[in-house]
């Protein structure tokens, strides 16, 4: 599977809304939020979410299988969301996002993402493509018996 991944814009809220409905429907206990809250954003939410931080597209035969967003910060940009359809994991579409977010980053800043202790795919994704624990984890807000470990993609020193 070829994937296109593009930065997206708040003309592609609706594609953003839909891969975002996607995440919590098929693995709710995955993500931090709800499909009943996800569902209740209006449109000036979504087309602000499409514009906000650094948010990408992953498109395969015309069709949205994956997002990612990340918050720059001062020292740090922090990936708050990802997700790759089922159809497209193990095939490099989870690499192609996070090549699209890091590219887009400032050059020297490290990236940071918290991570389901039990979600061993997504660990084994983040691992294979550099992130390392950082020893930090917390209870997650929806369930405190929960945890998620956070990593850490040290800062790089030059493209590529």
């Amino acid at each position: 599977m070829r994937f296109e991944v593009t930065r997206a814009a708040p003309i592609e809220w609706t594609d953003l809304r839909d891969v975002r409905l996607r995440s919590p429907r098929e693995t709710p206990s995955a993500y931090g939020s709800t499909v009943a809250r996800e569902e209740a954003f209006p449109e000036s939410e979504w087309r602000l979410r499409a514009n906000r931080g650094l948010t990408w597209l992953a498109r395969s035969q015309a069709r949205v299988v994956g997002t990612v967003t990340a918050l720059p910060g001062v020292d740090v940009v922090h990936i708050t969301a990802m997700y790759v359809a089922p159809e497209a994991r193990r095939q490099g579409c989870a690499t192609a996002l996070l090549d699209a977010v890091v590219a887009d980053a400032r050059i020297g800043v490290p990236f940071t993402l918290d991570v389901l202790a039990d979600n061993v795919a997504a660990e084994a994704t983040y691992r294979a493509y550099g992130f390392v624990p950082t020893g930090g984890q917390q209870p997650t807000e929806r369930d405190p018996s929960r945890v998620e470990i956070q990593f850490l993609l040290p800062a790089r020193s030059s493209l590529g």
